[in-house]
């Protein structure tokens, strides 16, 4: 903000946070991901594995309901877990600012977003670049 203000040009952004972003990420979507992203393919198998056997219960009125497998989601507090939001969340975002005209120029780089954890911050130096990302 304050080197927009610096060259005086307008600044308009867009705030997102990923509601349960933790839990909403689908396993079999995040290994596809991380193939697309050419990362090692022992890793793949490794973390893979770590989740294929997860299993969870539902308590609901005092009564559990029988195992089931967990197919989303990566355990919050697992050192690998915000890696592997972020591996997802990147294709996520590289998809979607594909043809973005948006963003600031900063030090001769077009920047169009922040970034961290589960909240981004679109940025454009017109209303209508911002709003057309926004509502659609």
């Amino acid at each position: 903000m304050h080197k927009a203000r610096e060259h005086q040009q307008p600044l308009y952004m867009c705030f997102v946070d990923f509601k349960k972003a933790f839990d909403s990420i689908s396993h079999d979507k995040l290994w596809v991901t991380m193939m697309d992203m050419g990362c090692p393919l022992h890793l793949i198998d490794l973390l893979a594995k770590l989740y294929r056997k997860q299993l969870a219960k539902v308590k609901v009125a005092g009564t559990l309901s029988e195992w089931f497998r967990v197919k989303k989601g990566v355990t919050q507090g697992r050192v690998l877990s915000p890696y592997s939001f972020n591996i997802l969340t990147e294709m996520v975002m590289r998809e979607t600012l594909d043809g973005f005209p948006g963003g600031l120029q900063i030090g001769g780089r077009m920047i169009t977003n922040f970034r961290y954890d589960d909240d981004i911050i679109l940025l454009a130096t017109l209303e209508a670049e911002v709003l057309d990302w926004c509502t659609a």
